[in-house]
């Protein structure tokens, strides 16, 4: 297969509020990837492909986009950091003949909208110094599961739900030992992970993960 090329383009600013207490960036881009791959549909011998090393030259995709993030930290101990990014991914140049894609239209699995924010406190003086404790807010927006659709064949194409997932976090160190307790998705929300056209998994359920770590 020949090579994909991409071509990128960046815009960006940067800047620093409040004597650098606020640190903040907005990106604008254009990604043009003139070969995107992508698992094959089917294999040679025209039966549905199950096997994810079969792949496929789709056609010319572009990605126009906007980053926004913000790091704050206002007092000692405390650190935010908030993002959203904006991406409008989908075909703009496809052979336009029987089995290829169709231009304009979205790729499935890019959602338009994602965001997240989480907040970090340490502990700075006290009985309790170095505690540390966390909490994150994630968000992915809706987006489309299944195959796009190509000139010739409108293949199971369907929208699948926003979700946004909360976690809480405590940790505490004391010379070379660290112990981290981890609460993933406080709320228990339901919804899918969506792996190029071939898998939708559910995300985790609610979860707790304990981890400890020796630094020699």
């Amino acid at each position: 297969m020949p090579p994909s090329i991409v071509d990128q383009f960046e815009l960006g600013i940067k800047n620093d509020l409040l004597d650098g207490k606020i640190n903040a960036n907005i990106t604008l881009y254009r990604i043009i990837n003139n070969n995107l791959v992508q698992m094959a549909p089917f294999a040679a011998d025209g039966k549905p492909n199950s096997n994810t090393n079969i792949k496929e030259l789709t056609g010319q995709t572009t990605s126009d986009g906007v980053e926004v993030d913000f790091r704050a930290s206002l007092i000692d101990g405390l650190e935010a950091i908030a993002g959203y990014s904006y991406n409008y991914m989908r075909y703009t140049k496809t052979a336009d003949e029987r089995g290829s894609y169709v231009k304009g239209q979205r790729l499935v699995n890019t959602p338009a909208h994602t965001a997240n924010t989480t907040v970090f406190y340490t502990v700075q003086q006290g009985s309790l110094k170095r505690l540390k404790l966390g909490a994150g807010i994630y968000y992915i927006g809706e987006r489309m599961a299944g195959w796009n659709y190509t000139v010739d064949n409108k293949r199971p194409f369907f929208p699948v739900k926003a979700f946004t997932t909360v976690d809480l976090s405590a940790g505490y160190s004391i010379r070379k030992i660290s112990l981290m307790v981890k609460l993933a998705n406080l709320f228990n929300a339901y919804n899918y992970y969506i792996h190029e056209n071939y898998s939708v998994n559910p995300i985790p359920p609610r979860n707790f993960v304990v981890t400890m770590a020796y630094r020699f």
